[in-house]
């Protein structure tokens, strides 16, 4: 995956492989980059190589990824997106491994099964029709002027993936 650096060098030395909010290894320029999403522009490129689509399972750190069980491997047969239905329903969760003792335990057993649930239900379910309704969600969560708080508060309770869409 291409991405804007966001992030200082060796980042991945110097803490978890999660990036909480406040993290003091993202950069100025980094911050602005991730809040308004220009980071993950550069995976239009990966997306034209064919390695990626424009919606689809959003791919895991292999760190992470290596407590997938049989069933949630599942993700790894399709190709990846740049966005997906979890990255919408999670789209904020740096706040949610902020003030969390240990982000990666949290991480691998409450947030990641989670969004590999998402994931599955969209892989069972996916089409065009889908795929656009996800695009056009992703878009309106980039521009919404929604506050992250409500949208915290609300993280478990809609449906990503809906029988209506597919």
């Amino acid at each position: 995956m291409h991405k804007f650096r966001s992030m200082v060098v060796n980042a991945d030395q110097i803490g978890t492989h999660l990036t909480p909010q406040g993290d003091p290894r993202v950069t100025k320029i980094g911050r602005l980059l991730r809040k308004t999403k220009i980071d993950e522009l550069p995976n239009i490129l990966d997306v034209l190589k064919g390695n990626m689509s424009f919606v689809g399972p959003r791919p895991e750190s292999p760190l992470y990824a290596r407590y997938y069980n049989e069933r949630q491997k599942r993700v790894l047969d399709v190709r990846p997106g740049m966005v997906g239905p979890a990255q919408i329903k999670y789209r904020h969760e740096e706040l949610i491994l902020k003030n969390k003792e240990d982000p990666d335990k949290f991480y691998i057993q409450e947030l990641m099964p989670k969004k590999v649930e998402i994931d599955l239900d969209y892989i069972e379910k996916m089409g065009f029709l889908l795929d656009i309704n996800i695009l056009l969600r992703t878009l309106l969560a980039v521009v919404m002027i929604k506050g992250k708080e409500e949208t915290m508060e609300t993280a478990d309770d809609a449906p990503l993936v809906s029988e209506n869409t597919s």
